[in-house]
């Protein structure tokens, strides 16, 4: 591949099945530093998606063979994109000339990091996985969550809204403790705008922004009733009613195996989060269709440290008994 760069790189841009296979490989026997330094070749002609099909596949490969519930390996992975091509766009910048024409190489001219960014958060905030993937490095998982607040808005890929979505959806999944105040918030701004607020998204995106949209609402009272804070819960669930109940039903298998696995070693709060998340729609309705007179106040916490120091988080670092515990109308799960 290195001998002919061009005729492989044509290949890359041409067929991800191959792409897929062949980061899967590189993965499997460690070449991914092979693999990040082909972006700085050459090629002609050279095209704008065969480096960032290679950085997507290589972020899945790292995906499907991490079983721990640790994404510290993608996140690892995506920020040495990130730093190549920054490095690459310092290093024009300095170079360039007052007067006359400056080269421009292929990994500063194309954007590396288009589509691996959106299956990184995906991947972070997979719905199927109540406790989501808690293993991970709370310092890097908020560098990314920094990088989509920041970063991504600046270079114009998030508008305003995306970028409350973002932050919204990463800190439900947060491995520092899985935080609800600023879902809670972005749901206020909803609510306003009444039965409809979603209608206009759904319309203009379909079946999947909508199935989107009721998972993130079922996230969120989820998480609220994990941290017993169970006046959000209920506001959520009464205020969202129909995007609560469209939510696609996870798989039960896939959490009791998680379940299993943690057995007495799973917190107050991880328990309360798994008996929310196998609950069935209509125990929720026992549970939550309690009337609540206004919006909950929710303080949003941005630091790590300070939110799972406030929601006891899913790792166990805070006290289990920190905050009173509401009683359920009646035990699931665990």
């Amino acid at each position: 591949m290195l001998q002919n760069p061009g005729k492989w790189t044509s290949i890359l841009h041409k067929d991800t099945g191959f792409v897929d296979y062949l980061c899967y490989f590189a993965v499997i026997e460690g070449l991914q530093e092979t693999m990040i330094n082909m972006f700085k070749l050459e090629t002609v002609p050279d095209n704008a998606y065969w480096r960032s099909k290679v950085a997507t596949g290589l972020l899945l490969a790292e995906d499907i063979l991490a079983l721990d519930y640790n994404a510290d390996a993608c996140l690892n992975l995506f920020f040495k994109f990130w730093n190549l091509r920054s490095a690459e766009r310092t290093r024009l910048k300095t170079q360039q000339q007052p007067h006359g024409t400056t080269h421009v190489p292929g990994l500063a001219k194309y954007d590396l990091l288009r589509g691996s960014e959106v299956k990184l958060r995906v991947m972070l905030t997979r719905y199927d996985a109540p406790l989501g993937l808690w293993k991970t490095d709370p310092t890097l998982y908020e560098r990314f969550l920094q990088y989509c607040m920041h970063d991504m808005p600046r270079e114009g890929k998030l508008s305003p809204e995306e970028v409350d979505w973002t932050h919204s959806d990463l800190q439900l999944y947060h491995p520092a403790g899985c935080n609800e105040g600023p879902a809670i918030e972005l749901l206020k701004k909803y609510a306003k705008q009444g039965q409809y607020a979603f209608l206009p998204d759904k319309a203009r995106h379909g079946p999947h922004i909508a199935q989107s949209i009721a998972k993130f609402v079922r996230r969120t009272a989820d998480v609220a009733e994990a941290n017993s804070n169970m006046v959000a819960a209920r506001w959520v669930f009464n205020t969202f009613e129909q995007e609560y109940t469209n939510a696609a039903p996870r798989s039960l298998e896939r959490m009791e195996g998680m379940a299993r696995m943690l057995g007495p070693y799973a917190t107050y709060v991880q328990q309360r989060l798994f008996n929310a998340s196998m609950r069935t729609v209509a125990a929720s309705k026992k549970l939550l269709s309690d009337k609540v007179g206004r919006a909950p106040a929710v303080q949003v916490a941005s630091d790590p440290t300070a939110h799972a120091a406030n929601f006891q988080n899913t790792l166990g670092t805070a006290p289990t008994e920190s905050r009173k515990r509401e009683p359920q109308k009646r035990g699931f799960g665990l």
